[in-house]
């Protein structure tokens, strides 16, 4: 297992910042508004050639006990009991405070490697009085200012200096007989509130991310990665897709453009329903956005324990998306989603041959088609040549048919027409 550095400090220090600069991605949302990050968010980074998970926490309290805060403590603290390394994040614009010494304080009692690095030393005044940070008991201290970008490869050489060993490449990187082995990525997707954190959860069989009844406590997109049947699986959690009304704030509105990215980066979506209500119009939008990015679309309808209001026949706009039932809250079928995840997964992938294609066409009897070959996959591509252009019933009936013939549950397929003289 890659070695683990978290970043800690108090909330509003530039945690996400820094997170963002080493990853070199836009990965924490980061708003001057304190508490935004709550979830452990995790990343493999590569320090000069030294590869290493690099983890964002949120704001700490140590010494919390109840109430969101202390939510975030427990989280921040798995974190720390499994670091090789922390970084201790302080501000130099608003100086020392009693919380700095305080989260000192119980990080001295870990006996791990910390490294103490102020932030925000983007002037000669805030060089001149970083030296109050001595009281904190670490010696030295690295300064820094993560939004400007000055002292972080300092920073990066310290932290591959501490770790002080060779970490072989990654498994997902690992080439078998000339064939990338990859790891699936699954997005947790749905509207507020459905379980999304929950199933989360119950799957990884850890509290692996804050579970709260408040809809949107998840901000950013946290990639967690466990193994069903010996295959490593990576499932990605995502804030609550929201209406655009409903959008009033900022952090909302980044939440919203996170959970599209977060679509963009996966290759299957398990989409969380509300087993007491009918299918939404907004799980149906999310459903079209799916369709649209040719992403692999499993239904997970949740809360059975509490009843049944779905209707499959509210599916009937998009039949070939596979339905699971499960109680996220009482571990009732939970692996299925991702079983079926992993179906939808594979035939993503699937090729089909030419003269299986061409053995198609030729039982077509009331259509006339030339030829039909398949041009891509994630998703799957056809191209159809024909003397006339096709319409819109023909396109339906040629996918229909592909669909009944070669499977490719719970797939959009890309129909592209052409025309031969």
């Amino acid at each position: 297992m890659l070695p683990i550095v978290s970043i800690v400090g108090r909330e509003n220090v530039g945690k996400s910042t820094l997170f963002n600069r080493i990853t070199k991605e836009r990965l924490a949302v980061t708003h001057p508004e304190p508490g935004i990050t709550r979830d452990r968010n995790i990343r493999e980074v590569n320090l000069f050639g030294v590869s290493a998970l690099l983890v964002d926490t949120g704001g700490y309290f140590p010494y919390e006990s109840e109430g969101m805060r202390a939510k975030v403590k427990e989280q921040v603290e798995i974190s720390l009991e499994s670091s090789a390394i922390i970084l201790f994040l302080v501000d130099a614009k608003s100086g020392l405070i009693p919380l700095d010494l305080e989260i000192s304080e119980r990080l001295r009692k870990l006996n791990k490697k910390i490294l103490l690095v102020v932030n925000k030393v983007d002037n000669l005044q805030r060089k001149r009085t970083i030296s109050e940070f001595y009281k904190l008991g670490f010696s030295g201290l690295i300064p820094i200012s993560a939004e400007h970008g000055i002292g972080i490869n300092t920073l990066v050489d310290k932290i591959k200096g501490e770790l002080k060993i060779e970490i072989a490449p990654p498994k997902s990187e690992v080439v078998h007989h000339g064939v990338e082995k990859r790891i699936p990525r699954f997005a947790i997707l749905g509207r507020p509130n459905v379980g999304k954190s929950t199933y989360i959860n119950a799957t990884a069989q850890e509290p692996r991310v804050i579970v709260d009844e408040t809809p949107g406590t998840t901000i950013d997109s946290i990639d967690i990665t466990l193994e069903y049947n010996k295959m490593p699986i990576t499932l990605i959690d995502t804030p609550g897709l929201r209406k655009r009304t409903k959008v009033k704030t900022d952090i909302e509105y980044y939440s919203s453009v996170r959970t599209k990215l977060t679509i963009s980066r996966c290759e299957v979506a398990i989409l969380i329903v509300d087993a007491t209500i009918p299918l939404t119009h907004q799980d149906k939008r999310i459903i079209d956005t799916l369709i649209e990015a040719g992403k692999g679309i499993v239904l997970a309808v949740n809360k059975i324990d509490l009843g049944i209001g779905f209707l499959e026949d509210s599916l009937r706009f998009a039949p070939f998306i596979p339905v699971t039932y499960i109680s996220a809250l009482n571990h009732d079928r939970i692996y299925e989603p991702i079983k079926g995840a992993l179906n939808v997964w594979e035939a993503r992938r699937q090729k089909i041959s030419r003269k299986r294609l061409a053995g198609l066409v030729k039982s077509w009897s009331d259509i006339k088609i030339n030829a039909l070959v398949q041009t891509g996959v994630e998703p799957p591509s056809f191209k159809i040549w024909s003397h006339k252009p096709m319409t819109q019933e023909t396109a339906r009936f040629i996918e229909n048919q592909i669909r009944k013939t070669f499977g490719f549950v719970g797939v959009p397929i890309r129909i592209n027409p052409g025309l031969q003289k």
